[in-house]
């Protein structure tokens, strides 16, 4: 919440909200408990913010943050996982690639 905050701070000062939206990290986290809840609100968020050219999510998984980048201009996923992990190791890369594999579909983007 923390680092989703600074960002939300961060692109005001540089007057580049019109670009730039935000998911909320907790509704992020409910893949813990539901995770096909959480695809759903990402696949919901994304096509809400569709005018965008960035949307972003601080998730927390076990005991490392990660950082979401959907680059909804260039129609390209970034995760930034500063833990390095094999991409395995964390179920939520599945949830969030269902959510934006949906949401290009349901846009009419194709995605890489």
């Amino acid at each position: 919440m923390v680092m989703t905050s600074f960002l939300y701070v961060y692109t005001t000062q540089l007057k580049v909200t019109s670009k730039v939206g935000f998911l909320c990290p907790d509704r992020l986290y409910t893949y813990t408990r539901a995770p096909l809840d959480m695809e759903d609100y990402v696949t919901k968020a994304l096509k809400k913010q569709e005018k965008k050219r960035y949307v972003m999510g601080a998730f927390r998984e076990s005991y490392h943050w990660m950082l979401l980048v959907f680059d909804l201009g260039d129609n390209i996923l970034y995760i930034f996982d500063s833990a390095r992990a094999p991409k395995k190791k964390y179920s939520i890369r599945k949830n969030i690639l269902e959510a934006w594999q949906t949401y290009c579909f349901m846009a009419g983007r194709h995605h890489p």
